[in-house]
């Protein structure tokens, strides 16, 4: 349940930033389909997007609440592309991360030696309004980003869904 409460909480944790709009916490509601109809009942900006690290369980989670809450799925490059909101993407670790070496990437290589790979998160987050990192980490992985890197101009990042949770791992 952590994609599906995580990504729930989430977006009342970003409505309550923006003051915009307000849902009870999870936990009042208590059913996952409780939780679908709140999201439902809303009509979310239409500069809300998501882009969600990760396709696990954790991730599929997330995904099918976004879906819920009336956010279309869109690939990769449609995100980029500027897709009109509400959306999401889901990456793959191969999306966000890269050899430093080469720009390649391997999966078990990424997984057994994460230090040879840097970030390639930059792009989405530079378009995204809110981030929710849902993937598996490796010790020694790269960080996504910097409190500087989200703090540049143009940078539409808002809030950070960290579903993870991996302190002092890759997300600040």
């Amino acid at each position: 349940y952590a994609g599906l409460v995580g990504v729930y909480e989430t977006l009342r944790g970003w409505g309550l930033q923006r003051k915009a709009w307000t849902v009870p916490p999870a936990l009042q509601l208590g059913r996952v389909a409780a939780l679908k109809a709140e999201l439902a009942q809303h009509s979310w900006p239409t500069d809300a997007r998501v882009v969600l690290t990760g396709s696990g369980r954790v991730g599929r989670g997330a995904a099918e609440m976004l879906h819920a809450a009336g956010f279309a799925s869109v690939s990769p490059s449609n995100f980029l592309a500027g897709a009109p909101g509400p959306c999401f993407t889901v990456l793959e670790a191969n999306d966000y991360a890269a050899r430093t070496t080469d720009g390649g990437f391997d999966r078990h290589e990424f997984r057994t030696e994460p230090h040879r790979y840097s970030s390639t998160l930059a792009p989405y987050l530079a378009v995204a309004t809110v981030y929710v990192p849902c993937h598996f980490y490796a010790e020694g992985g790269p960080a996504f980003f910097t409190a500087d890197d989200v703090l540049r101009p143009g940078n539409r990042l808002e809030f950070v869904g960290d579903i993870s949770c991996d302190i002092a791992g890759p997300v600040p």
